[in-house]
């Protein structure tokens, strides 16, 4: 007999294994319970279960015939999202700002002027993320969390490939960021983290 625990990391684990298909691009279209338990080996409720968390999180939709696949983002839904994003992630800073740990910002700062001087510019991805890892731990609200963690998958499920010149612009934005968060200076902060969102945007909408 299946635990409640057993089901849960096994719907974790078909959860990962369907978000790592979709960001390679191995699973593009239709979303299929079936396909996927034949394919990673697992009975259909946690499989079930995987796909609705997906649902929720904006990786997967419902077309009005009841079949499921994988969201696709148009341009005009692009800008929306981003209009959001810069709206929701100020909040987030605002909220977070004084619990912020400086020591662990300063750190990441080092990191993205190393990734900018070493060009390894796809690196500074994982340093953004820890940025908002501090920020959602902070801020202290989960569904203003959960709201950006939608906005965020959603934009995920765009694939574009940029010149090391254009990334090495985004890095630069992420370091003046990082860099106003260390000095202490809200206002500074909140108007480089808008200036990287749109910057963001129009980067994207001109690869569409």
């Amino acid at each position: 007999m299946t635990t409640s625990g057993g089901r849960i990391k096994s719907s974790q684990r078909v959860y990962e294994a369907i978000v790592e298909k979709i960001q390679s691009g191995e699973l593009k279209n239709a979303v299929v319970e079936n396909d996927i338990t034949q394919l990673l080996g697992v009975s259909r409720t946690p499989v079930r279960e995987a796909i609705a968390r997906l649902i929720v999180e904006g990786w997967v939709e419902v077309l009005d015939n009841g079949s499921k696949v994988v969201c696709k983002i148009t341009v005009d839904q692009a800008r929306e999202i981003f209009q959001v994003r810069m709206n929701l992630e100020t909040l987030l800073l605002e909220l977070a700002w004084g619990e912020i740990d400086l020591k662990l910002v300063a750190t990441l700062r080092e990191e993205c002027q190393a990734f900018i001087d070493s060009g390894d510019f796809d690196s500074g991805k994982h340093t953004l993320a820890n940025l908002y890892e501090e920020l959602f731990k902070k801020a202290n609200n989960k569904l203003l969390v959960e709201s950006i963690g939608v906005l965020h998958n959603k934009i995920n499920l765009i694939k574009v490939e940029y010149i090391d010149q254009v990334k090495r612009k985004s890095a630069e934005e992420i370091l003046s960021l990082l860099t106003t968060i260390v000095d202490e200076n809200k206002d500074k902060s909140i108007h480089n983290l808008r200036f990287y969102l749109a910057a963001s945007y129009y980067r994207l909408f001109g690869e569409l």
